[in-house]
C-alpha cells in the first residue's frame, strides 16, 4: 500500500504522485494517459489507458489444430472478451464439428453465428459486458437450483431439471467471463459490482459451486429416471 499527500499546484490544481514501481511495471511515462473510475463508496480506480485499448477484438483460429477441445478453445476467447471469434478449417468443416460449436455456442451468453459456409463460421458476441452484476447472476443461478430441488423431490420433472442445467452452466460460463475481465480492466470490476478486486476468486469458487451443484442434481435425477424405467420393464416382463 502506497501512501500519498494531496499536492495543490498553482493554487488551481490538485495533484497527487504515482509509485514509481507502479508507473514502471505499467510502461508508463511522462505524458502517458490514465483511466480514472469513481466507485459508488467515492474510491477512485486508476488504469493505464493503454492497457484497455490494447486488448484483441478479433481472433481466427484454425479448427483443424484443436479439433479435441474446441470447446476449451472457445471459452476461452470468449473469457478474453474477445468480440469476434472466427473458426476456419483447411479442410472443410465436418457435421460434428458444426455440431460441437453450436453446443458451445448454447453456454456462450450473447453469442450468434454472423457467417457461415463450409470452410468457416465467424461468431460475434454481442454481450454488454458492463451491464453484468455478478451478485445478481449469482442469485439468478440460486433460484433454478431452488426450482430444480423442488423438481426432483416433488414430481420428477427430468426435462425441466436438464433445462435448468443448461441454463446454470450458461450463467456459470457469463459469471467467468466477468470475473476474468475484471482482473484487467477496472471498469468491468465496477460496473459488476465486484467491490474489492481480492473478492474475484471467491465469487468464481462460488459459481463453480453452484454450477457442480445443478451438475450433480442432473445426474442423479438421471439416475433416479432411468432406474424407474428400469423397475417398470422389470415389473412387466414379470407378468
Amino acid at each position: 500500500m502506497h501512501r500519498r499527500s494531496i499536492q495543490l499546484i498553482a493554487g488551481m490544481t490538485y495533484s497527487v504522485s504515482l509509485p514509481k514501481e507502479w508507473v514502471r511495471r505499467n510502461n508508463l511515462k511522462e505524458k502517458s494517459e490514465l483511466l480514472m473510475y469513481e466507485k459508488a463508496d467515492r474510491k477512485l480506480i486508476l488504469s493505464p489507458y493503454s492497457m484497455e485499448e490494447k486488448k484483441p477484438n478479433d481472433i481466427s483460429l484454425n479448427i483443424d489444430d484443436y479439433i479435441t477441445n474446441i470447446d476449451q478453445i472457445m471459452f476461452s476467447a470468449y473469457y478474453l472478451g474477445i468480440e469476434n471469434i472466427n473458426l476456419f478449417s483447411k479442410k472443410g468443416l465436418t457435421k460434428d464439428v458444426e455440431s460441437k460449436i453450436r453446443k458451445v455456442l448454447t453456454h456462450m451468453s450473447g453469442t450468434e453465428i454472423s457467417y457461415e459456409d463450409k470452410y468457416k463460421i465467424s461468431v460475434r458476441v454481442l454481450l454488454d459486458k458492463s451491464k453484468i452484476d455478478i451478485i445478481q447472476v449469482i442469485y439468478r443461478i440460486s433460484l433454478i437450483i431452488d426450482s430444480s430441488i423442488s423438481s426432483l423431490i416433488g414430481n420428477l420433472d427430468i426435462e425441466e431439471i436438464r433445462i435448468n442445467e443448461n441454463e446454470i452452466d450458461r450463467l456459470y460460463h457469463l459469471i467467468t467471463k466477468i470475473v476474468t475481465l475484471s482482473l484487467t480492466d477496472s471498469s468491468i470490476l465496477e460496473s459488476s459490482k465486484i467491490s474489492n478486486v481480492l473478492n474475484v476468486p471467491s465469487y468464481f469458487l462460488i459459481s463453480k459451486k453452484l454450477e457442480n451443484i445443478g451438475d450433480n442434481i442432473n445426474h442423479i435425477s438421471e439416475y433416479i429416471n432411468k432406474n424407474k424405467v428400469v423397475a417398470l420393464l422389470g415389473g412387466d416382463h414379470s407378468t
